[in-house]
């Protein structure tokens, strides 16, 4: 009840997408599908929300589902026996100590075994430098990652290949709904 009306619209359109999403990927349609969605908590909060992650970790992989969540707090957003149930799990710089510690016990690193690995992934994973602190174009995308078999190590996602997606994806979204970027030179 204390919280703003917006909030609380905000928290019923996530429900409603999980929700929609589960009807209609955690059927036996022969065809992937994959809920994806940023903030896990606006998932993970609610009994609906939790509800419809628990039915993609447990039943996802028998109908061809998946979840991808994002989370700043993985430790706080992901609990209970389903969530025991992701087996690749990604964790991205940190600069919170809190929450990088929180971030590498959810992956699955003993942090007594291996204290360097929480300044490794604060300080060296996709490190910004410079006047700006920017991190480098080839720098982003570093992480750490888990796999289905409980491995642990260094990973990197890579920006699209084709020059006009990948001037796309780091352009600033304008008013109108457009993004606006500049062709790379190759392009021109």
């Amino acid at each position: 009840n204390r919280l703003p009306l917006t909030k609380r619209l905000g928290t019923a359109l996530y429900e409603l997408v999980g929700v929609a999403a589960r009807e209609a990927f955690l059927s036996d349609n022969g065809r992937f599908g994959l809920l994806v969605g940023d903030e896990a908590h606006h998932f993970t909060q609610t009994q609906v929300g939790a509800a419809v992650t628990s039915d993609f970790s447990r039943d996802g992989r028998k109908h061809l589902a998946a979840i991808g969540l994002a989370s700043h707090d993985p430790a706080t957003d992901f609990q209970g026996a389903a969530h025991n149930l992701i087996p690749n799990r990604f964790v991205f710089r940190q600069r919170d100590e809190t929450l990088a510690r929180n971030s590498l016990e959810w992956l699955g690193v003993d942090l007594e075994e291996a204290p360097f690995l929480l300044s490794i992934l604060r300080e060296e994973t996709s490190p910004p430098i410079g006047p700006g602190r920017q991190v480098p174009e080839e720098r982003r995308g570093e992480m750490f990652m888990r796999d289905a078999l409980n491995r642990i190590g260094r990973g990197k996602v890579l920006g699209p290949a084709r020059l006009d997606r990948a001037a796309a994806i780091t352009s600033t979204p304008t008013g109108g709904g457009r993004s606006e970027h500049r062709e790379p030179e190759a392009v021109r």
